[in-house]
């Protein structure tokens, strides 16, 4: 090899994943064999803003074939159809996000009925087509893009994902609502925010049986757990479902009563966030769900009758518990967790004291665990033996890449304020026993709690190759605290106080 235009294709690969667009349209004009090799990099994906001079429609058809993913930008009333009359062989993601429809001399609901035409025009020569973005906009309400839908449900066999945001489902409009939840069939996941005023006394004449992951974001406050439970019933394969309401509480009765039925059998992901239900509601939620690998809970009011049923019933399979703001989650209830689930890779809870800790020396079994956010208090002096357990008991998890051990109030907010019996990060009480710990990135420690010297910091950085990020702070000298922030950003981590 003498010249470097004789690099083998996978070596020019690898480079072109370190060149921007911009680079590349430089790089293409080297020689030939740089233009055909990385021109279809540059045409991989495409945006068209309608505010800025961009790729013109003749240059998108005649490298249509290149073209993976197709964004268009700040639609407005001006915009060129043309664009939407392009057939693209390998198009697989979508992407509009609509601005102002205001054009002189035409009323909005032309303007809105030519955009919707565009559209289902676009989707009808594209179907291969598996990812959809729409973003409204300003459109008027109840406006929606009815063409456009029908045409995704007629045309795309199997797509992927869709997303509709500033979404508007009119109330009592029977047809519009029909397509939007035929459009919605077609999908494994979609992600909905918007207004739904459609949502008490719809009958829903759909199978929604393909979807397996919904995320259905309504800002009218409207009453209508009824109705989402409805369309929730007709999704049985349903794998992720995430409720989360400020006001509307889950109706229980009525979703135990479904998993009763076996409704999802494939669930294994289960979000509960911002729900005041009681313990023992939690618990038959618990005890009726399939077995889970992820488990996520936002909620003040659950309690040990509700952690009884998730030690019996998902211990053996849990990969994700994260129990945010959970004030009865107990330390006791914590080890518990990292003595008996093998298969946990994401742990968040409150804390872990140092009197649990003593008293349950037993080697922790989650030794795939990558994510750990628990904080670890009641080390004080004269209780050196639970200090060095700590480290102990991590440095058995190899797999380790983020560490978080900041406190947190009942309502899951860090705290700010000075912490006392806080677990040290320093060499002499065995800070050293997290050598084995090579995949570590990233730290986040309390503020104003640790006394950490140079020394440590140094073996840190010496002892966790892919270590990147360091947040808290590291001493409560000033005057250290400053040199220590600079021996850290010297060695390329990123440092967050």
């Amino acid at each position: 090899m003498t010249f470097i235009i004789a690099l083998p294709a996978e070596v020019l690969d690898y480079l072109g994943n370190f060149l921007d667009k911009r680079t590349l349209l430089n790089v293409v004009l080297v020689c030939r064999l740089f233009h055909q090799h990385f021109t279809p990099r540059i045409w991989n994906d495409v945006v068209v803003n309608s505010g800025q001079k961009g790729v013109k429609v003749d240059s998108l058809r005649v490298h249509s074939q290149w073209v993976h993913s197709l964004h268009f930008k700040k639609v407005n009333g001006h915009f060129d159809s043309d664009y939407c009359s392009v057939f693209f062989p390998k198009l697989t993601v979508l992407t509009i996000e609509c601005s102002s429809i205001f054009t002189f001399g035409e009323s909005d609901t032309v303007v809105v009925e030519k955009q919707d035409a565009h559209w289902a025009r676009l989707v009808r020569l594209n179907p291969t087509l598996q990812d959809i973005t729409l973003h409204l906009g300003n459109r008027p309400a109840g406006q929606g893009p009815a063409q456009f839908l029908e045409t995704i449900f007629a045309t795309l066999p199997r797509p992927r994902r869709l997303e509709l945001k500033s979404f508007s489902l009119p109330e009592f409009v029977y047809d519009t609502q029909q397509v939007f939840w035929r459009a919605v069939s077609r999908f494994e996941e979609v992600e909905y925010s918007g207004y739904d005023q459609s949502r008490r006394g719809l009958y829903l004449d759909v199978d929604l049986s393909r979807l397996k992951r919904l995320t259905y974001l309504t800002l009218d406050g409207t009453d209508a757990q009824e109705h989402d439970l409805r369309v929730l019933r007709k999704c049985c394969g349903l794998t992720r479902l995430r409720w989360s309401r400020t006001f509307e509480d889950l109706p229980v009765d009525a979703f135990v009563a479904c998993l009763e039925q076996s409704t999802w059998p494939l669930l294994e992901d289960l979000a509960l966030d911002r729900v005041t239900h009681t313990d023992e509601e939690f618990a038959a939620i618990i005890h009726h769900v399939p077995p889970l690998k992820h488990l996520r809970l936002r909620s003040t009011t659950f309690g040990p009758v509700c952690f009884g049923q998730l030690r019996v019933r998902h211990f053996d399979t849990l990969r994700t518990l994260r129990m945010e703001a959970c004030k009865h989650f107990s330390s006791r209830m914590a080890l518990d967790v990292l003595l008996h689930c093998p298969h946990l890779e994401n742990f968040q809870a409150g804390h872990v004291s140092a009197e649990d800790l003593l008293a349950t020396p037993q080697p922790w079994a989650c030794h795939g665990l990558r994510y750990l956010e628990v904080s670890f208090d009641g080390y004080i002096d004269g209780l050196e033996s639970s200090n060095w357990l700590v480290f102990e008991q991590l440095s058995r998890l190899t797999l380790l890449e983020e560490i978080d051990v900041r406190s947190r109030d009942d309502w899951g907010q860090i705290r700010f304020a000075s912490l006392t019996g806080i677990l040290q990060w320093r060499l002499d009480i065995g800070l050293e026993q997290l050598a084995p710990l090579r995949r570590l990135r990233s730290l986040r420690l309390d503020r104003k709690a640790q006394n950490i010297s140079r020394r440590d910091v140094e073996w840190m950085l010496d002892h966790w190759p892919l270590f990147e990020r360091i947040y808290g702070d590291l001493s409560k000298e000033w005057e250290l605290e400053k040199e220590l922030t600079k021996l850290v950003r010297e060695r390329g981590i990123f440092r967050e106080i």
